[in-house]
Formats: structure tokens, sequence, C-alpha cells
């Protein structure tokens, strides 16, 4: 099943019905590491906002900071010490490479699919956060520049936002230990997934 604009939404509200007021545990891993990953999920709503508003330029800018969001906050809640967290605190942090060697291959842990997105997709990622060639092709018709981006593209955003906020609700609800909502989110992802019931 396609993550369409309707399908989206569903997702961020039924998303942010689970992760409003969850009952995490009081620590800096979790405060921080939470924090930015809480992030990633406003990103993936402002992606759909913008969407709807037709502002499609400024949604594909932000794929780039949703995937960072979610790669700094896993990142911080899975792998970083203390004094990492402390660092990155103070305005430091490993560049993007650096956490994703930390982070690792693990299929489990996500840091696959991490590493093939970033693969796939990083330099258009750049080029649309700073306004590159790519929006100059789909600003241009030949009447007038105006916003043209396929509709095929813009459901591939849907998609990979919706994939980037299932990972960042399933690493909230591993730190809550709630089974029963990983359970729920496995179901739903294999829903929108289209194929068998799995969180990575």
């Amino acid at each position: 099943m396609a993550l369409n604009l309707n399908r989206a939404k569903e997702l961020g509200m039924w998303l942010h019905e689970r992760t409003n007021g969850l009952n995490l545990p009081q620590n800096d891993r979790i405060r921080i590491g939470g924090t930015v990953l809480h992030l990633a999920l406003e990103h993936y709503d402002a992606i759909i906002v913008l969407i709807d508003a037709r502002l499609y330029g400024s949604a594909f800018s932000l794929a780039r900071l949703l995937l960072e969001a979610y790669v700094r906050g896993a990142w911080l809640l899975n792998v970083a010490s203390d004094t990492e967290r402390q660092s990155y605190m103070k305005g430091k942090c490993p560049d993007f490479y650096k956490l994703l060697d930390a982070i690792g291959d693990d299929p489990e842990t996500g840091g696959a699919w991490i590493k093939g997105t970033k693969e796939k997709n990083w330099t258009q990622f750049n080029e649309l956060t700073h306004g590159g060639a790519c929006h100059v092709i789909r600003r241009n018709t030949e009447e007038a520049i105006e916003s043209a981006y396929p509709e095929e593209e813009l459901s591939r955003l849907l998609e990979f936002s919706g994939e980037v906020a299932i990972r960042v609700a399933a690493e909230l609800f591993a730190v809550a230990d709630d089974e029963l909502l990983l359970t729920q989110l496995a179901e739903k992802a294999a829903i929108i997934r289209g194929h068998p019931n799995r969180l990575a």
C-alpha cells in the first residue's frame, strides 16, 4: 500500500496519539536522544503540512533534515557515551559518516536501512536541502516558473518520511519498554509497507 497524503496524515495522528505523553525513563541518555527523535517526528509532520499546502520544494528540503534527526537521535539513544552526549549538548557532534559507522550495519538496529538510504539518496538530499539544480528542473515549465514536482516523487517522499517516522516511533516505544505499542506499530508498518510484519 503506497503512503498517500491522507494515509500519511493518519499515520502522523496515530503516532502522536501514542508518543505524546509516552512514559519514558528519566535520564540524560533518553531525554537527549528522545528529544532529537521527537524533532524528527516534527519534521515528518512539517513535510505533510507542506505537501498539503502545495509547498513541495520546502517539503523536499526537509528530507535530509528528517534523516539526520533520526540518525542523531538513534546514535544519542543507543550508541553515544555519556561524554559524547555532554559534548553534543555543547554543540559538538560527530559528522554524519562517523555517526553511521558508530551505529553500524546491523539490520536489527536499523543501521543497514540507514546506510542503504544514505547511499541511494544523499547527493539528491543535499541538492534538495540547499536549493540545487533538481529544484530548478522541477520549477520550470514551458509557460512559467512554477512548482511542477511529479506526483511519483511526492509519493516517494511521503513513503520515505513515513518510514523514518515508523523507525523513530520504534526507538521510542523500545525505550518505553512497551511491547503492546511495538506490536501495534509492527502491524501498522506491515500494512503501510505492504510486506511482512517487522520493524526493521
